[in-house]
């Protein structure tokens, strides 16, 4: 097959290409991937820290971490929960921390027993099934604890819950992904010792047959007399067999080099994704799927806030206003002292908000949101146009700006319907659905503008180590 070289030497040639490929693509993404799966880690455990959630592990700075180990899962008392869960949360940031820090990414110091380690490490949290029903008790957990920070009115804790759940389980996926393609390859690597040390110094080898239970007696006896640094795997060694001196070697063969030669880089099919431009430009077109939410925000505050005024007009105030047409003046503006709840630490505010400015500026941003929505005219142009430091400036403006308009949106509807008579109020236009709408498109945009910064950083760690992401 592919002239006159013998399988042995052609394996041998592909898998140095291949452990060319690994050094400057696959362990630089490997490593990346588990800083980025730390950082997402991070931001959720601190987010459960500050709601009180969990306790800290008061030795954790004390621990001394020099090998890749997976902290405790085993069961504990509900009762327990918090504290548990806290010190398990503490002891695998420490591991973590000196995976990426410490640990070398080398392919002479990943045996199948390291790399075993390193999957069950990623794995030690099943973000994908996170569930209280997990069998997993870290994992159960965490589920629960994480229910508990999405309940109550925080609606961007839960957002920023949801995102960082949603970059760990892919993180996770890429990270099994990548173990999965190094522990192929050493596969192949520990096959191939075995063609060219073990099999040549048994006579008769090509008579062995890799069904045979003798015949991997005989192979395991030779490899422990050459002292071979890793253990000996008995369905490797069949394998190695059957590809040699089996009944269809020939296609064995084959399938051995075509695994080898597709996982090159050059060969890989590159997965479809956005850009980070694109991403920004979805962030903000997620947003603008507020668009009519805001409009009917505007519409229903604006006639409730005008039956009000026109109950709450007497004599006095009919009089002050003819006077201030017949004169030009302009009339006072409405200004609500509106109470609000922080969705951060549940206490109560209160703010004076001018209506009419908070009307025009609603109005305004909705007809915003429409041109971005209908992927036409000057506004949509300009965004298509912009670098994405300008796009990511703006979305962030964008978010502040609509939480804002989504907390006195609410504030306001409270106030006009607390001051009304009851049955003024029955009559009165609700804006309940449109704040669910205009909260949900706010997440989703925070979402994607996430997935842009975590994205650009592994671009730019990428770049750092040297390999084209």
């Amino acid at each position: 097959m592919e002239g006159e070289q013998p399988f042995p030497a052609l394996v041998a040639k592909a898998i140095e290409d291949r452990r060319r490929s690994i050094h400057e693509e696959d362990l630089p993404r490997l490593k990346e991937l588990f800083r980025v799966y730390h950082a997402s880690l991070q931001g959720l455990h601190q987010l459960l820290i500050r709601k009180g959630l969990v306790q800290q592990d008061p030795y954790k700075s004390e621990q001394k971490i020099s090998d890749i180990t997976v902290p405790p899962d085993d069961p504990y008392l509900e009762s327990e929960r918090e504290l548990t869960i806290g010190v398990r949360l503490d002891a695998y940031d420490n591991i973590l921390e000196f995976l990426n820090n410490y640990f070398e990414f080398r392919l002479d110091a990943l045996g199948f027993r390291e790399l075993r380690k390193l999957s069950d490490l990623a794995r030690y949290i099943n973000w994908s099934q996170l569930t209280s029903h997990s069998q997993q008790p870290t994992t159960r957990g965490v589920a629960d604890l994480i229910g508990r920070a999405r309940g109550g009115q925080d609606s961007f804790a839960s957002g920023i819950i949801s995102d960082a759940l949603g970059q760990l389980a892919r993180t996770l996926e890429a990270i099994q992904s990548q173990i999965k393609a190094i522990t192929a390859f050493k596969r192949e690597e520990y096959k191939q010792v075995l063609r060219e040390q073990v099999l040549p110094s048994i006579p008769n080898a090509a008579g062995l047959n890799p069904e045979d239970g003798e015949a991997l007696e005989e192979v395991r006896s030779r490899y422990r007399s050459m002292n071979l640094p890793d253990p000996f795997i008995p369905d490797l060694a069949a394998e190695t067999l059957a590809e040699m001196y089996g009944e269809q070697a020939d296609a064995r063969r084959k399938e051995v080099l075509d695994r080898l030669r597709a996982a090159k880089p050059g060969n890989r099919k590159k997965r479809a994704g956005e850009s980070l431009h694109d991403l920004l430009i979805s962030s903000i077109r997620s947003l603008s799927a507020a668009s009519r939410p805001l409009d009917t925000i505007s519409t229903n505050l604006q006639t409730n806030a005008d039956a009000a005024e026109s109950r709450a007009h007497g004599l006095g105030q009919r009089l002050r206003e003819w006077i201030d047409r017949l004169t030009n003046r302009r009339p006072a503006r409405t200004t609500y002292q509106v109470e609000y709840t922080d969705e951060s630490t549940g206490t109560r505010h209160s703010e004076s908000v001018v209506f009419d400015d908070f009307i025009e500026r609603t109005t305004r941003k909705a007809r915003l949101y429409g041109a971005f929505l209908a992927r036409a005219g000057g506004p949509w142009e300009k965004l298509r146009a912009a670098s994405d430091e300008q796009l990511y400036r703006f979305i962030e403006k964008e978010l502040g700006e609509c939480h804002l308009i989504h907390r006195r949106a609410g504030a306001i509807d409270e106030h006009l319907k607390s001051t009304a008579a009851p049955a003024e109020r029955k009559r009165m236009k609700g804006v309940k659905i449109e704040l669910s709408a205009l909260r949900n498109a706010i997440v989703k945009a925070n979402q994607l503008k996430h997935e842009y910064i975590a994205k650009k950083g592994e671009i730019e760690q990428m770049k750092k180590l040297g390999v084209d992401p």
